[in-house]
């Protein structure tokens, strides 16, 4: 198996986990502002 994928793999890899985990922290942080929980005030 060539390094060449191998690292190629790993990058796709790696720019997948980091888009899904911004969207994940994004989507919680945009539904805290919209949607304040009522325990907070």
């Amino acid at each position: 198996m060539p390094v060449g994928l191998v690292l190629l793999s790993l990058l796709m890899l790696y720019s997948f986990w980091h888009i899904c985990s911004m969207s994940s922290f994004t989507s919680s942080a945009v539904l805290a502002f919209i949607d304040p929980p009522a325990e907070a005030s």
